[in-house]
């Protein structure tokens, strides 16, 4: 079982791979003494593993994601109504999860890649899936999450570009991606954006 060769979906994204495998739980050089790449491209949020034998791709939380200035905008070039109804939307986020830790649901700390954190992604992914689209919700969200923050149009600092980062640690992209995904499912079930996101704190995702 350790000697299988890497996936058809898989090998596209080796360079100079002809038969990597598997042994001892780890990938390793084939017979061709082509070495395996730890990831499947760089800063991709992912790494190769070995499962039963086959090299497979997952999540690597250790990594660190791409960042781009112009993410959101490059995004919301032809989407500019919508997308400021959305950067609206975050706000209204922003204060609900404030709103609920004030109320108990959650410690003020957990606002940060915590619980509160989470629900906020996802309460305002809902909201965006329900008033404009899942389809945007996922684009924009996509976008925003390789986004620096940086503040291109002075005026668009008082929506929230006035903190830029630097690094885009890939376990708080993934939790922010995964909770998200969460939020959108939520809109298309009965109730409120609110009460799906309370009633669903359990299966969000959370930085361990």
């Amino acid at each position: 079982p350790d000697d299988n060769e890497i996936p058809t979906s898989i090998t596209d994204t080796q360079k100079d791979c002809k038969k990597p495998i598997c042994q001892g739980g780890s990938p390793t050089q084939g017979p061709d003494d082509s070495d395996l790449p730890d990831q499947n491209a760089p800063d991709d949020c992912k790494k190769e593993t070995c499962k039963s034998g086959d090299i497979i791709s997952e999540d690597d939380p250790t990594e660190t994601a791409p960042l781009d200035d112009y993410a959101e905008e490059n995004y919301c070039a032809i989407r500019p109504s919508d997308c400021l109804e959305a950067r609206g939307l975050s706000a209204d986020a922003v204060q609900w999860a404030k709103d609920k830790a004030a109320q108990g649901y959650w410690s003020a700390s957990s606002l940060s890649n915590g619980i509160g954190d989470a629900a906020r992604h996802a309460y305002w992914n809902c909201l965006m899936a329900s008033d404009i689209s899942p389809e945007f919700a996922e684009g924009f969200t996509n976008a925003h999450e390789e986004d620096t923050g940086w503040c291109p149009i002075q005026a668009l600092c008082e929506w929230g570009y006035d903190n830029p980062r630097t690094v885009n640690p890939c376990d708080e992209k993934i939790m922010d991606l995964s909770n998200n995904e969460a939020g959108r499912g939520f809109a298309s079930q009965s109730g409120s954006c609110e009460a799906n996101t309370l009633g669903n704190l359990n299966n969000l995702n959370i930085i361990p």
